[in-house]
């Protein structure tokens, strides 16, 4: 008895694992300005005439120039961003970094220089909104 007791009860905490809710939401999609994220690429630093190409997800999004920043919408998701100077398309041996973004947030990428074993590598990092606030007062948005 104490046997067939423990197996049901086993079954009817397995199957309430995978029990489905009683009421199914809607989907609903919104057009509002909250619906979409923004991705902002800034450009604060030396590097002469050369633009610093970003991608989102292996995709051309910019090519900044000095004291420039770029603004990106993108729908809510995760996506791999990177930079390199030179190319239209995204060299596969550069490193793409994830970063999450929710409907109506703003993720900042500062594109710095880093050193290398033959030179500089220039690298995107996410920043705080508080740092990319300061250092975009003074740049200018690219809309190429």
């Amino acid at each position: 008895m104490l046997r067939t007791l423990l197996i049901f009860s086993t079954l009817l905490f397995y199957f309430s694992l995978f029990a489905q809710p009683s009421s199914i939401e809607p989907n609903i999609t919104t057009t509002d300005e909250n619906s979409t994220g923004k991705i902002v690429f800034i450009r604060n630093m030396p590097g002469g005439p050369l633009n610093c190409n970003t991608f989102i997800n292996d995709n051309l999004a910019s090519k900044l120039n000095n004291r420039r920043y770029s603004v990106h919408e993108v729908a809510p998701g995760t996506y791999n961003y990177s930079a390199q100077l030179y190319g239209k398309r995204r060299n596969n041996k550069r490193l793409a970094f994830p970063i999450q973004v929710e409907a109506g947030e703003t993720k900042y990428v500062l594109l710095c220089f880093k050193m290398a074993s033959l030179g500089c590598e220039l690298i995107a990092v996410e920043i705080s909104p508080e740092a990319a606030q300061a250092l975009m007062k003074d740049l200018k948005e690219d809309k190429k």
